[in-house]
Parts: C-alpha cells; sequence; structure tokens
C-alpha cells in the first residue's frame, strides 16, 4: 500500500559509538489511516513550550496534531484514539481540560478527559459509552 509521509526530518541516533542517520515523519497516511507521531511540547521548529506548565505542553501538543491532521486532509473529529502520558498525576486536571477544550468539536477522548466539563476530572459513563460508539461507528465507515 502507498504512503504519503507529512512533516519529514533527518536524526542521527549514535548507538555503541556507531552513528545511524534515520529519515523521519511528523506523520504518515497509508490508505484511510493516518498515524501521528507523538506530540510534547516541542513545536515544530523545536523549541520547548511551557517549561513547567502541563497545560501549555498540552496546548502546543495538541495544536501540533491538528495542524499534522490537516495537513493529512483530516480534523480533530476524526480522531479514534488518544494516548496521554503524564509524567505526575497533578497534571492529569490541567492536560485533560486542554483536551476537552480541543475535543468539543466531537474529536474521541481518552478516559478521564471530560468534554463540556472541562477539568473536572473525569467523564460521566455516559461519556466514556459515546466515545467507545463513536469510535465504532467510525470503525465501520472507514474512518480510521
Amino acid at each position: 500500500m502507498s504512503h504519503q509521509r507529512f512533516r519529514p526530518f533527518k536524526q542521527t541516533l549514535t548507538h555503541d559509538g556507531e552513528d545511524i542517520d534515520l529519515e523521519l515523519c511528523m506523520a504518515v497516511k497509508a490508505g484511510n489511516r493516518i498515524w501521528i507521531r507523538g506530540q510534547t511540547g516541542l513545536d515544530f521548529d523545536g523549541a520547548f513550550i511551557g517549561a513547567g506548565d502541563p497545560a501549555a505542553q498540552a496546548d502546543n501538543a495538541m495544536r501540533c496534531t491538528q495542524t499534522l491532521l490537516q495537513d493529512a486532509g483530516a480534523t480533530l473529529t476524526d480522531i479514534v484514539k488518544t494516548t496521554v502520558y503524564l509524567t505526575d498525576r497533578a497534571h492529569r486536571t490541567p492536560v485533560y481540560a486542554v483536551l476537552g477544550q480541543m475535543a468539543e468539536g466531537g474529536a474521541a477522548l481518552p478516559d478521564g478527559a471530560d468534554r463540556g466539563r472541562a477539568g473536572a476530572g473525569g467523564n460521566a459513563d455516559g461519556d466514556r459509552r459515546r466515545s467507545r460508539d463513536r469510535r465504532r461507528l467510525s470503525a465501520r465507515a472507514g474512518r480510521w
């Protein structure tokens, strides 16, 4: 299957004294699927945004994700799965508040993020069910 690579970049990894040149990219589209490289507080120019501010880092990660999806012809509402890694549980509320604001258009949220009540600390069971149902519908519609 053919694929498209978005925002390619080169990186050199040194392992056991040997330099390994890598050609990487920020996103790949194959058919109707898009894979996004993990996003952090780093912007596309390599500057770190929001040192010490997890909400600012999450905002930057979501804005970069939004840009990468647009590059590939999609939007945040096409997301069917997100994974969030936190270095401190105390960051959960500010990070999920940002995710809730960015996902107001209907994007899938990780369990614990709260659409409509950003920062409230958790989804109602109905919100999780709707999220899972939406994923199933998206899969049936071929939008994985």
